[in-house]
């Protein structure tokens, strides 16, 4: 597998962490609310900063390089787009039958 493989892999990684389709969590360790959240922080911090370095090397066109490694603004908006979706999601199954 080459380094622009394993940057997607990675990519799409990060994009179900931030979505929270996914979450490493340690296992038999029960944690709080606030400490998932801090968790899921740092999972993402630890994937951008492996994204980045391993970005580094390669030659890629920059548009290719910006939709692979994402900034934080862009997990913001990713973040952000996923609650309104969810709250549209909720908004429509609340007016159903009505």
């Amino acid at each position: 597998m080459d380094k622009e493989e394993m940057l997607f892999h990675l990519s799409q990684i990060l994009k179900d962490v931030a979505l929270g389709k996914y979450q490493p969590l340690p296992q038999g360790v029960p944690l709080s609310e606030p400490e998932k959240e801090k968790l899921k922080e740092h999972t993402l911090e630890a994937l951008q900063v492996a994204m980045n370095e391993l970005a580094k090397d390669l030659n890629l066109p920059n548009d290719l390089k910006k939709a692979l490694c994402l900034s934080e603004s862009d997990l913001e908006r990713l973040c952000r787009k996923k609650d309104m979706q969810a709250g549209f999601s909720e908004q429509n199954l609340c007016n159903v039958g009505k």
